[in-house]
């Protein structure tokens, strides 16, 4: 991927200022993570995975500082924040990485996510190591679970399987008791029009964010959990609309 592929994608993120531009290259950088379908306006990546991010700027790369931090208290300590510079890796718990990858008439910066990063909603700021007073971007994405990521927990290391479980929007679906199991056809609909908004929004509200949501972001982490919280969430919808019934 050269330069000038890069350049071509239309959203552009700077300040007033205009001492730097940022482009997000998200139709290119979703189509490299298998999130193209779900959207090519907003960046949606998958962790474990490097995106790439444009910038045009007079700012040296070794001057950039950036911030990544997800859900209403971020904190280094528990995996939902991390500051890091080009070719530095960050004491957080949570390491993100910043590497140039091209630095001619625009720079090209490959920012890679750890395999074990919390899902959901993250905000990115770039500073001026040297002018810490102002950001000079700011802009907002989605981290995603990574099947195609050989350190992700949920890695899947057969393609035909991934097709099958993560890109596949129609299947089965069994529902029943142990005695009797009946077949139905599903439309999954994960690449749906603000599909990704509303399944992060039924995390935010899950009886475990509402009571503690720093622990809750930093818990997203982990699969088990988060399908642990999403069940929870069924099976109280469940037992209150039977009850209702009755």
């Amino acid at each position: 991927m050269n330069s000038t592929q890069l350049r071509e994608e239309p959203k552009v993120i700077s300040l007033p200022n205009e001492e730097m531009k940022m482009i997000t290259n998200c139709e290119r950088n979703n189509r490299e993570h298998k999130t193209d379908e779900i959207s090519t306006k907003r960046l949606i990546v998958r962790r474990g995975q490097r995106f790439i991010l444009t910038f045009h700027t007079s700012i040296s790369p070794d001057a950039l500082e950036f911030t990544v931090q997800t859900g209403p208290a971020p904190s280094e300590a528990s995996g939902t924040k991390c500051v890091f510079g080009i070719n530095q890796r960050s004491s957080a718990k949570k390491s993100w990485e910043a590497n140039v990858i091209d630095n001619t008439s625009a720079c090209n910066v490959a920012i890679t996510s750890p395999a074990d990063a919390s899902i959901g909603k993250y905000d990115l700021s770039v500073k001026n190591k040297f002018d810490m007073t102002k950001e000079l971007c700011t802009e907002s994405f989605v981290v995603l679970f990574n099947p195609w990521c050989a350190e992700d927990w949920v890695y899947l290391p057969s393609e035909p399987e991934r097709q099958e479980y993560v890109m596949n929007e129609e299947g089965v679906i069994y529902r029943g008791s142990q005695y009797h199991i009946s077949a139905l056809e599903w439309d999954f609909g994960q690449f749906e029009d603000d599909i990704i908004d509303i399944c992060l929004k039924l995390l935010d509200v899950n009886p475990k964010c509402l009571r503690n949501a720093g622990e809750d972001f930093s818990a997203r982490c982990n699969p088990i959990y988060v399908g642990r919280v999403i069940s929870a969430m069924v099976r109280l919808c469940s037992r209150a609309t039977s009850t209702s019934q009755k």
